[in-house]
């Protein structure tokens, strides 16, 4: 329902998959990689030439700055001056990859990074969904109907209806050659659901299982809200070890923002502006890290459609393994002190329970030789010839760097190959 969807509201962190990580999927990353570099073709992305390209390539060859905190500053020359002793570890890092367009690398100016920001930000804009669909209005074979949501599609021979309900409330019936469906995991499963016709039967939805974790940086840098710079993700993580998981374990580390502030404050039970003043010894070490693994390392949710037609959900509990990985890869972080210089805070890691990382997918997962709900290479759910899911629905598995540029991949590669 919304414009755009969630990617008006999101946090721009941008990573390929690996193949290591996509062992159940039909095909690999050499069918995506095409289409990561069509996506980076109307997608800005800052970051850096740096060890991340050595396990994720960056597709493109001019990625856009991104300035530096004092405190970032900090962390990614530590960084780069452990990069083979980290390796030895299993642990690979950088700069983060985002998509942000920086139009000011001059101190003093701070972005809140909320998603919120419009183009002509003093700052950056990051890129939004929203801001696409207005450009896309100016070709003349696109047009946008707000107001009129998708209730049901039917397939019928060489076309397809889509049941819309309109703002009086009344269903109208209109006919389209193709139907390409990227709603959302939530909504596409649902519609795909009606569509085939299929009630009260458990379906799996895969989940990257989530975590995280504070950090105390050394040394200590001056921070302040008014010049904290980009918010979002900072560096990347990847870590690369058997011991800790089969998968990549991907984390994103945050710096100094009005957030960390307000939270810090509110446990030490002291006003936000008396601590960022007499506690930037504190404060200029503080950092956060956010883990995602791999959706084998979690049990799946189950969704149901039920003939009212809304989802039902069954959360499972946290799975053993999902804490083990998480604590594991947490006291390979803390082996690595020397070379991060980072202090991981272990006892205050947190194991979210399913859904928190907001990287779900996999109800129709693709399969070379499509069976049941699985879908075939184009996301053609149930044997559908004509209705193609293009979002994270289709996705066999959800590994643990980022969601988004994956999924914007292969809708590319299935609209492209459909046509």
């Amino acid at each position: 329902m919304a414009q755009g969807g969630l990617s008006t509201v999101w946090g721009a962190a941008v990573a390929p998959y690996r193949d290591r990580d996509l062992a159940e999927w039909p095909l690999g990353v050499s069918a995506l990689a095409e289409h990561y570099r069509a996506v980076l073709e109307f997608m800005p992305l800052a970051g850096e030439h740096d060890a991340l390209e050595s396990i994720m390539p960056l597709y493109t060859d001019t990625p856009g700055p991104m300035a530096a905190t004092a405190q970032i500053a900090s962390l990614i020359d530590n960084l780069r001056a452990g990069t083979a002793r980290l390796r030895r570890r299993g642990i690979v890092a950088g700069r983060s990859r985002l998509a942000l367009q920086t139009t000011n690398d001059g101190p003093g100016i701070s972005c809140r990074s909320c998603g919120l920001c419009l183009h002509g930000c003093p700052y950056g804009s990051i890129y939004r969904t929203d801001h696409e669909v207005l450009r896309m209005t100016a070709h003349p074979r696109f047009t946008y109907r707000p107001g009129e949501p998708v209730e049901r599609i039917e397939e019928i021979g060489d076309h397809v209806t889509l049941l819309l309900r309109e703002p009086t409330g009344e269903i109208r019936r209109e006919r389209f050659e193709r139907a390409f469906v990227g709603a959302g995991v939530l909504a596409s499963t649902r519609l795909a659901l009606m569509t085939l016709q299929v009630y009260d039967r458990q379906i799996d939805m895969q989940d990257s299982a989530y975590f995280t974790v504070p950090l105390l940086h050394l040394p200590p840098a001056p921070v302040s809200t008014t010049m904290s710079g980009v918010t979002l993700s900072q560096a990347f993580i990847e870590i690369d070890n058997p011991e800790v998981s089969p998968n990549t374990v991907h984390l994103q580390l945050y710096g100094y923002s009005d957030l960390v502030l307000r939270e810090t404050a509110r446990r030490l039970r002291m006003a936000p502006k008396r601590l960022e003043r007499y506690g930037q010894s504190l404060l200029g070490r503080l950092m956060l890290a956010q883990g995602c693994m791999h959706s084998n390392s979690s049990d799946p949710i189950r969704v149901r459609l039920q003939h009212d037609d809304t989802l039902d959900f069954e959360q499972p509990a946290i799975a053993q393994r999902t804490r083990t990985e998480a604590h594991a890869a947490g006291r390979l972080l803390l082996r690595a002190f020397r070379d991060l210089r980072t202090l991981v805070l272990s006892p205050l890691l947190t194991v979210w329970p399913a859904g928190h990382s907001h990287h779900s997918g996999g109800t129709f997962p693709m399969a070379r030789r499509p069976r049941n709900l699985q879908s075939d290479l184009l996301g053609r759910p149930g044997g559908l010839e004509r209705v193609h899911l293009v979002d994270a629905s289709v996705l066999p598995t959800i590994p643990g760097p980022t969601i988004t540029f994956s999924v914007m991949a292969n809708a590319h590669r299935i609209g492209h190959e459909a046509v």
